[in-house]
């Protein structure tokens, strides 16, 4: 039995359709090494990032070519957490993507 066999495993289903699955989803994708705020941030990019999942959704079900996309395809494809930091403005991850405070430490 593979744990990912939606046939087998009923709550895979849920994990691409029910909010609280795709949050749970999207978290498990997260990596675990990060802790407070870094994780936080990260956290924080589910909803811009289950944006732009809806909308490649859209842009294949309008030109009718390949097959729908699942949110665990899409995150499995496309989701790198740095990526999405550098792509967001600050505002919404409450601080500068990859600034630490020792970058300015060093005299020009």
């Amino acid at each position: 039995m593979a744990l990912l066999d939606i046939d087998e495993n009923p709550f895979l289903g849920a994990l691409n359709v029910d909010p609280l699955g795709q949050r749970a989803l999207f978290e498990s994708f997260v990596p675990q090494r990060l802790f407070g705020a870094q994780r936080r941030q990260v956290s924080n990019l589910f909803a811009p990032t289950f944006n732009r999942f809806l909308g490649q959704l859209g842009q294949q079900l309008l030109s009718g070519e390949g097959t729908t996309p699942t949110f665990k395809g899409f995150l499995e494809n496309q989701f790198d957490p740095v990526r999405e930091q550098l792509r967001l403005p600050t505002i919404s991850s409450g601080t500068a993507p990859l600034v630490t405070p020792t970058m300015f430490n060093f005299p020009v």
